[in-house]
């Protein structure tokens, strides 16, 4: 069976027929995946392992060529490392399973029986590579003629020159890999490889005509030492099959490929340099994305991009997608403070926000032709400003399987317009629900100047300047509303805002903000956890909190001299607010709060550091734990009481908060394995007195103390004497 050019071929398609084989010939290199040096075939025995068994996968695409004197007989120009590992790999679950399973693949009944006992894979570069490869499949993958691998170069059909013949060596060097890479397979999982290998590895077929031919794809291969690239690989089948209908074809590639060339960038240019081929590679990407008809086609196609759909559309698709692509690539977008369209820094294709802007642009273009570089310009900054805070991966709703593509959805908004103006997308915009009523404000805010195209552009900049601020990502319709849709009002709100929001001002500006009393700030993050505003979460904080914000940018105080203003001593965040450090101290802005008590947290987790506050006193982390000799953890609290576990004895001492006072209180039972503090009964002499029942029953407590310092003092006092482990004898000090 002859192959046909630009069709997928399964291996069991491949390796068939009586007679079919397919031959390495001499024009080709020596197969050198399997040096040890190179890691290829393990990291393709692992690929083949890991991948999704029940689906069909394509490897890519293959050249070669029949000619008259051996019909049957395929010819390979490139593809022959992937080929024969694949082949080898065949050969080796056959041996595992028996030799049996997958004979079929390696060589055919006729061969077996009738004939020269000759494999479907012929290594012609060379006669000990052929013999070799041959004999290696009759004694060794078909039959239990030899031990095992390390017999192979002991059997009498090894000759001498094999040893000398890279192509050999290195083909032993890859089974042994394959052997211990599958070694922990059971016969199941080899058999389901075996048929995945057999009838889902798919090849796509392009028929180079004849030798001469065949030989110039073999020089381009040698000349970069590498398989030819999708884009080079591509190239022949979009000619064959576009060049009927249109002459120029050839010409127009050529064209795209130049300007790719011209634009590539090396190592010299940049810290991500990328080939022509790899600019290509990511524009069809693009132009695959923009022919998709349905969002669960768009879904897949995001992801399985092995696939070039050629046949389903026609070159002029192609072409009139590049010339939108190179006038994107040409434009200045940085105005409105947006991303020039640029091959990603260190991925194959864009990333999903930026598919997320460009695929639309493109569509805007290739729908209203010759438009004016200032409306693709006005078009991109709305998707690439929405990308900022809007979710543009693709996702599967989990309670309904249902596909979602952002980007596909993005250029049917595009569609939708019914003009080229992009206030034509307010109409849109505005029945696609909640999430892009900030577009729907500002897109109405710019339309109040659209009579002016000096005042239009003035507004669509300063909203692009306050869109483009790090703590809004993307979010300042809240400031269009507080401004009335009035241009000064805006710039009001948003240069308060920038001032007061500066990166230099963050610890003052938080505790300025807790002068406000607002309902939600700190941000609630869980029952007692909060946050006092950081990147993440600022844009929140504004939303949950509007009314109070913009009363807050109203004031004209500065943020030092609100601080300063507020006097309201029994407010529970009075010590954060005027104690600087406090706030200055916490790296990641959090804080537990039980009633009046605060946790201030220096990071995430209580392993680092923390202070304890209550009304206008701190308490350390390590209070009672850092003191030389101490034998106590670090203090923790739970509602009015902070505490500590001794870790020598079966001891505890608790600091009760409230606002009748302070009691220190130390207590055993907590835990019992431990040793029993020797010195218990002698308490009385630090101050504290028995509790004889109820429920601190057996418990020595301090009197209600009115002063914060002094009974830290004492919480302090207690814990060292403790730690001493002596007799507590009555001193003057403690009588």
């Amino acid at each position: 069976m002859n192959l046909e050019s630009g069709k997928n071929y399964t291996i069991s398609q491949l390796f068939c027929g009586d007679n079919d084989k397919i031959m390495i010939p001499d024009l080709q290199r020596d197969y050198c995946w399997g040096d040890e040096d190179k890691g290829l075939v393990k990291g393709f025995i692992d690929d083949l392992l890991e991948m999704d068994k029940s689906q069909p996968i394509t490897m890519g695409l293959f050249y070669g060529y029949y000619d008259k004197f051996t019909p049957e007989h395929l010819q390979l120009c490139d593809g022959q490392q992937r080929l024969t590992t694949i082949f080898l790999i065949i050969g080796v679950i056959n041996r595992k399973l028996g030799f049996k399973q997958f004979e079929r693949l390696l060589m055919s009944s006729f061969e077996r029986e009738n004939d020269d006992n000759e494999p479907y894979l012929q290594y012609a570069i060379r006669d000990s590579s052929l013999y070799f490869l041959s004999d290696l499949t009759l004694h060794y993958f078909l039959n239990p003629d030899i031990e095992g691998r390390e017999q192979i170069n002991k059997s009498p059909w090894f000759l001498n020159e094999f040893k000398l013949d890279p192509t050999v060596q290195s083909m032993l060097s890859a089974i042994k890999t394959i052997e211990e890479s599958i070694q922990e397979q059971s016969k199941d999982d080899l058999i389901e490889l075996g048929n995945f290998i057999a009838d889902k590895l798919e090849f796509l077929f392009y028929d180079m005509g004849n030798r001469e031919n065949g030989e110039e794809t073999f020089v381009i291969i040698n000349t970069t030492g590498e398989p030819l690239s999708p884009t080079q690989n591509l190239k022949p089948l979009v000619i064959d099959y576009n060049q009927a209908i249109s002459p120029d074809v050839p010409k127009l590639w050529e064209e795209m490929e130049t300007w790719f060339w011209q634009n590539r960038r090396s190592k010299v240019e940049t810290e991500y340099p990328h080939t022509a081929d790899e600019g290509m590679e990511c524009f069809l990407n693009l132009v695959r994305l923009l022919h998709c008809t349905s969002e669960e086609t768009s879904y897949h196609t995001i992801e399985n991009t092995d696939k070039f759909p050629y046949k389903e559309m026609s070159f002029d698709e192609i072409y009139n997608a590049f010339k939108v692509y190179r006038r994107l690539y040409s434009l200045d977008f940085s105005e409105r403070y947006d991303k020039a369209v640029r091959y990603p820094k260190d991925r194959r294709f864009f990333q999903q926000d930026r598919i997320y802007t460009i695929l639309p642009t493109m569509r805007y273009c290739l729908r209203f032709g010759e438009t004016e570089d200032e409306d693709i310009k006005r078009i991109y900054h709305i998707f690439n400003n929405m990308a900022r805070y809007r979710t543009t991966n693709r996702y599967k709703d989990s309670r309904t399987d249902k596909l979602y593509s952002p980007a596909y959805r993005a250029m049917l908004v595009v569609e939708q317009m019914n003009d080229k103006d992009s206030l034509s997308l307010l109409s849109i915009l505005a029945q696609d629900g909640n999430e892009v009523v900030e577009e729907c404000v500002k897109l109405k805010f710019i339309s109040t100047y659209k009579d002016s195209e000096e005042e239009r552009k003035e507004v669509e900049l300063l909203l692009a300047q306050a869109e483009a601020n790090e703590i809004l990502q993307g979010q300042c319709g809240d400031f269009v509303t507080w401004s009335e849709f009035r241009k000064d009002g805006f710039y009001h709100y948003y240069s308060e805002f920038a001032e007061r929001w500066n990166e230099n001002l963050m610890d003052l500006l938080r505790r300025a903000l807790l002068t406000r009393n607002m309902a939600d700030y700190p941000l609630r993050l869980s029952d007692t956890f909060f946050n006092f505003g950081n990147k993440d979460n600022w844009q929140k904080i504004i939303k949950h909190n509007q009314g109070e914000i913009k009363k807050f940018l109203d004031d004209k105080r500065s943020l030092q001299q609100m601080i300063d203003d507020f006097s309201d001593e029994s407010n529970k965040w009075y010590k954060i607010i005027k104690d600087s450090q406090l706030m200055n101290f916490s790296q990641y802005k959090n804080v537990y709060v039980y009633g009046d008590i605060k946790v201030v947290m220096a990071k995430e987790r209580t392993s680092a550091d923390y202070r304890i506050v209550y009304r206008n006193t701190t308490y350390s982390k390590m209070i009672l734990a850092k003191a030389k000799g101490a034998t106590w953890y670090q203090v923790w609290t739970n509602k009015n009481c902070m505490w500590s576990d001794n870790n020598k004895f079966n001891l505890t001492i608790d600091y009760f908060m409230s606002s009748k006072g302070y009691q220190v209180v130390v207590w055993q039972g907590k835990h019992p394995n431990m040793d029993a503090y020797p010195y218990y009964d002698q308490l009385r002499n630090l101050g504290l007195q028995y509790i004889e029942d109820g429920d601190w029953a057996g418990r020595w407590t301090s009197l209600m103390i009115e002063d914060a310092e002094s009974a830290k003092s004492m919480f302090k006092d207690i814990a060292k004497h403790i730690d001493e482990c002596k007799p507590l004898v009555i001193t003057t000090e403690n009588a």
